[in-house]
C-alpha cells in the first residue's frame, strides 16, 4: 500500500517582466514548492502575443537551494 502524497504549499516571488519588443516579453520569477522539503528554483519564460493573447514559447528552470540564504552579502573586516 502507498502512503498519500501529503499537502504541497507553493508560492511565486520576484516577479518581473521585460519587455523583448512590442509582441514579445520575457517573464521571470522564483518558485518556492514547499512538501517533504522546500524546493526553490529560479524560472523564466518568453511568452508571445498572438492576436489577443499570449502564447508560451520558451520556459526554462534552474533549481536550486533556498535563495534567501543564497543572497547574504559576506562581513567586510571590521564590520559585523
Amino acid at each position: 500500500m502507498t502512503a498519500e502524497p501529503g499537502p504541497i504549499d507553493a508560492w511565486l516571488a520576484d516577479f518581473a517582466v521585460y519587455p523583448l519588443s512590442d509582441t514579445a516579453v520575457l517573464v521571470t520569477y522564483t518558485s518556492h514548492v514547499q512538501h517533504e522539503r522546500m524546493d526553490v528554483g529560479r524560472r523564466s519564460s518568453i511568452w508571445i502575443r498572438a492576436g489577443s493573447s499570449w502564447q508560451l514559447r520558451l520556459h526554462q528552470g534552474t533549481a536550486g537551494r533556498d535563495l534567501r540564504s543564497a543572497v547574504r552579502r559576506p562581513s567586510l573586516p571590521g564590520t559585523c
